[in-house]
């Protein structure tokens, strides 16, 4: 209780990164499609490369591509979208056909495809709760029910949907809830309705519980991996701390005293949210494993790299970070878990009232706003096996989401190549790590952010029917897949293709009025706030992002 009173003082002062000043650009022109980039770079082919070996997978090792239904379906009205109308999304309103989203609802084939040619074993996907529940079911009265599944149309489409991922020979990672409250969980935030904003209702647990029971019911013959929560401790962050995801309420921050107040409270929301989470997890996993023991069960847990020295310097802040944020969640469900999976995507800062970013100066960035390290995944696999290797020795782990916002494809490849690098040699160290899932496959909606950050392997031209254009980085990894193995000329293509392209433009006048030699920041200066287009600004190559085996 007392550190838990202290966390709750400390934190109050917390933020999501914070990014310092930077010097705006003009925003990006026509002339600046990252496809004028990538059409005259050479795919690196496998077939090829006699070069050294730096590391090699085992043949059971499963690489995978991951997305989420608030991201890519169509047709979906769901929280997200509400959220988006009220003006809580960037990156939005100004994209032709936002709604559409992927067409993956009404055209999953699209994707299937680009994630088996590309190599997959595992296809992570999840469903929609809205969709499939979209009244809130209440209890039997008379023997008259609401239904558990109650849309039996949106039932089939995805038995449809995960029969094509099977006919594909990928295996099914479900996950439960991706960041997707039912509109019906989202009431309108006032003082009446202040225990029933979602998570904060101790109600909604045995409503997942009986919907994800009912699910595994219909599904789960074709599940092979089931994460009950993805992330859950970003949402209960952004979702009441910083407010910054539905039901994005506000705080009189010119009204110093409420403020403060209000911004306690929400903390403590924090903690009610994340109880109700672990044991709505502990019952869904009970529960499951009771019908369908050989469905693995396990979460999607974000964590965060940050340095021994700055947790040195801030040792009581860092430690009750690790308490909230990193150790917390997974040591309450540790003993109800088959598999841990961990998203991860860079490194932050630590400071005594912020959680901060550096200035771009001193580390390589992505698009979102992320410090890159690939070293920092190696540290965290091999801590969080370190912490349960004795007391949970047939606990696997999985990278459930290691992506990156680069909508020039010339920093995604190296960092797919380090953090492959990094994976396999925590395995090769004695992680029992299962897989490498990146994230994604396709651009697309990016929760807050909306069409601004670029994760995928594959353009979309959102003006032309969501056409798809290949990047280079899906042709590399592919030949990862393809080879189960990193190799140094791998390494040489990744590093040396912005080279390459920075060195075209001094030489070709054409190719330098095609595009400026920069890259799109969809970050706003305060960290939080995303951009509706992006700033431009120069690429800053610095080497302490790369892996270094020890």
């Amino acid at each position: 209780m007392i550190l838990r009173t202290t966390w709750l003082l400390l934190l109050a002062a917390l933020s999501l990164p914070n990014l310092a000043q930077r010097q705006s650009y003009a925003e990006a022109s026509e002339a600046n499609d990252p496809r004028k980039i990538w059409q005259n770079l050479e795919p690196y082919r496998v077939d090829e490369d006699t070069s050294k070996v730096l590391g090699r997978f085992p043949a059971d090792f499963e690489f995978g591509l991951a997305t989420a239904s608030s991201h890519v379906e169509d047709d979906l009205d769901d929280s997200w979208l509400e959220f988006s109308k009220r003006g809580g999304v960037r990156g939005f309103e100004g994209v032709f056909e936002p709604e559409r989203r992927l067409n993956f609802f009404s055209d999953p084939l699209t994707e299937i495809r680009l994630a088996s040619e590309a190599g997959a074993k595992v296809f992570r996907i999840s469903v929609n709760w809205g969709r499939l529940v979209p009244v809130r079911p209440e209890p039997c009265q008379t023997n008259i029910c609401t239904r558990t599944l109650q849309n039996t149309e949106a039932l089939n489409r995805y038995k449809e949907i995960f029969q094509l991922i099977k006919d594909h020979n990928m295996k099914i990672m479900l996950t439960l809830f991706h960041h997707d409250l039912p509109k019906w969980a989202i009431p309108t935030y006032t003082a009446d309705s202040y225990n029933e904003l979602g998570w904060l209702n101790k109600n909604l647990v045995r409503h997942f519980h009986d919907y994800a029971v009912a699910l595994i019911a219909e599904l789960g013959d074709q599940v092979d991996y089931l994460i009950t929560f993805n992330e859950p401790t970003l949402f209960s962050l952004l979702t009441h701390v910083l407010d910054h995801w539905p039901s994005g309420k506000e705080f009189p921050a010119n009204q110093n005293r409420e403020f403060v107040f209000n911004r306690l409270v929400s903390i403590k929301e924090f903690f009610t949210s994340m109880d109700h989470i672990t044991l709505a997890h502990k019952l869904v996993y009970e529960s499951i494993k009771g019908s369908h023991p050989d469905i693995d069960i396990g979460v999607s847990h974000l964590t965060p790299y940050i340095r021994d020295s700055l947790k040195a310097s801030n040792i009581l802040l860092a430690h009750l970070y690790d308490y909230a944020i990193v150790y917390g969640f997974p040591d309450n469900i540790i003993n109800h878990l088959d598999f841990l999976g961990i998203n991860y995507y860079g490194e932050e800062r630590l400071r005594l009232f912020d959680l901060s970013i550096q200035e771009a100066i001193n580390f390589m960035y992505s698009d979102s706003g992320r410090i890159l390290n690939a070293g920092g995944l190696y540290t965290i696999l091999n801590n969080f096996h370190n912490r349960y290797k004795k007391s949970h020795p047939d606990l696997k782990y999985f990278i459930t989401e290691n992506g990156i916002a680069d909508d020039t494809d010339l920093v995604r490849m190296p960092f797919l190549i380090e953090h492959l690098y990094a994976a396999q040699h925590a395995r090769s160290q004695g992680v029992p790590l299962k897989g490498y899932i990146f994230w994604t496959i396709s651009d697309n909606w990016e929760w807050a952010d909306g069409y601004c950050p670029k994760f995928g392997l594959v353009h979309v031209d959102r003006d032309n029917n969501l056409a798809r254009t290949l990047k280079p980085s899906y042709y590399l990894f592919q030949s990862v897949t393809q080879s189960y193995h990193i190799t140094q000329a791998m390494r040489d293509y990744a590093h040396g293709s912005l080279h390459k392209a920075q060195e075209r433009r001094k030489q070709d006048l054409s190719f330098a009025d095609e595009w400026d030699g920069m890259r799109g920041f969809c970050r706003d200066s305060d960290g939080i706030q995303g951009k509706d287009r992006p700033t431009r600004y120069p690429f800053h190559w610095t080497k302490n992002w790369l892996f270094v085996p020890e």
